[in-house]
């Protein structure tokens, strides 16, 4: 408690002894009973002012005694507490200077071995230079700036540090560097430096470095673990250790377990941003659009400027980047093999496309039935002819049709593939290879039931 939150408490003290014997007169004229249960708790209170009394006039001669050794002025008593933290860390330096002078003059190679009348003898070889280094140690002097600020600064970081010690913090040792790390960005965020400074210290401390990725170390060259692509559209994402990547749902909700987890594990404690850690998928990334990449070098002038007058400079490609949807690298391929377009079919467009079609040409609303009649027979057809592409889109189509009909949109029923292909991907399936070829093969539902 500082002086001046004292001094408040008793004057507190005061004013509530002299209602109370306000109170007590008033009593006395009314009511005994009265006058007895407030003499009472006067009587208390009148104890507690001598008790916060006593306490206020030995801190005061404790913290004059302690002024007085370190030389820091009685007068006046406000910020005093201020001015003796200030006291210590000038003797501290002053000592530190001292322990530094004489570990670097007690060295093996500031002695010199001399021959002299006794023998052999050993003679300090900067004698006059060691008592320069000395004076200097314990001469008072004007600190540099970097030095007064490096004072200063430590002792915030001590103050902000026992501070949250009282809190119940700490464990830094023992806290992964990524962590550390994360709470270092986000301490740069919040805006306090004191903080930014704790939390680097501790990193250097440890003899580790500081990173604004917030995962393990990856491989040169490695995408970072946050970096979305169209195979890795699946994130998972803690306030405190960023988003990661992932092919499935399966792998993202793993992770996301294992944040909550990382918070409920050690003295770290619990924080309100836990509730943050989320699961979700990138419907659309933004991809390189125009690319015209470098020319040869022959068609470039002295300054790097092609035909048209654009200066390439250092550039390798110049780009736009657009948003567009998420389509897998496997699809791609697909839409490569097949003579389409390399950037992928947005099934979405497909579906919209389809609609309009099917209902210029079957008519609107519910046609189920036709159209599983219609799927029994290319079913059919694919039996007779399992090796050709067009007999399976037909059945494609038709299952489309059939999914727009019962009342989902486009979009409803691209989710709805992506989910279902996820799912699948979670689930135990059997060894294919002792499946029988003319079998469905099914998943095992009695292992992921157990």
């Amino acid at each position: 408690m500082n002086e001046t939150a004292l001094t408040q408490r008793l004057q507190a003290a005061e004013q509530e002894n002299e209602r109370l014997k306000a109170e007590n007169e008033r009593l006395a004229n009314v009511s005994p009973h009265g006058h007895v249960q407030n003499t009472r708790a006067l009587l208390e209170m009148e104890e507690k002012l001598a008790a916060a009394t006593d306490y206020a006039e030995d801190r005061a001669r404790m913290l004059g005694m302690v002024a007085e050794r370190l030389g820091v002025a009685g007068e006046p008593h406000q910020g005093r507490d201020e001015r003796i933290l200030e006291a210590l860390d000038t003797l501290i330096e002053r000592s530190r200077r001292m322990e530094e002078a004489i570990d670097f003059a007690c060295a093996p190679d500031m002695w010199e071995e001399r021959s002299g009348l006794a023998g052999e003898i050993y003679e300090y070889k900067y004698l006059e230079w060691y008592v320069d280094v000395l004076q200097e140690a314990v001469t008072p002097r004007e600190l540099h700036p970097d030095d007064a600020m490096v004072e200063t600064a430590a002792l915030a970081m001590r103050k902000k540090l026992a501070a949250k010690r009282k809190e119940g913090r700490g464990g830094w040792e023992e806290m992964s560097l990524g962590a550390l790390n994360s709470m270092l960005v986000n301490h740069i965020a919040k805006g306090d430096p004191v903080d930014v400074l704790n939390f680097a210290a501790m990193i250097h401390a440890r003899g580790e470095r500081t990173s604004l990725d917030r995962v393990a170390p990856r491989q040169p060259g490695e995408a970072p673990r946050w970096y979305v692509t169209d195979n890795k559209p699946w994130f998972a994402y803690c306030p405190d250790q960023g988003l990661m990547a992932f092919g499935t749902e399966a792998e993202a909700v793993e992770q996301a377990a294992d944040f909550i987890d990382s918070w409920l594990d050690g003295d770290t404690g619990w924080d309100e941003q836990v509730d943050q850690v989320f699961v979700g998928r990138a419907t659309q990334i933004s991809s390189q659009v125009d690319r015209v990449d470098r020319p040869d070098e022959s068609q470039l002038d002295e300054d790097d400027c092609d035909s048209e007058g654009f200066h390439w400079g250092d550039y390798e490609y110049v780009c736009n980047y657009k948003v567009q949807p998420v389509v897998s690298d496997s699809a791609k391929a697909w839409a490569a093999t097949s003579g389409g377009d390399t950037s992928g079919y947005d099934l979405v467009a497909h579906m919209r496309r389809q609609i309009a079609f099917s209902k210029r040409a079957f008519g609107p609303g519910d046609r189920q039935a036709g159209v599983v009649d219609h799927i029994r027979k290319e079913l059919k057809e694919i039996e007779g002819a399992p090796h050709d592409l067009e007999e399976w889109i037909d059945v494609v189509l038709l299952a489309l049709d059939g999914a727009w009909r019962a009342g989902h949109s486009a979009e409803q029923v691209a989710t709805g593939l992506d989910a279902k292909l996820t799912k699948n991907e979670g689930r135990d399936w059997p060894d294919w290879r002792t499946a029988d070829r003319t079998k469905a093969i099914e998943h095992n539902r009695q292992s992921e039931e157990a």
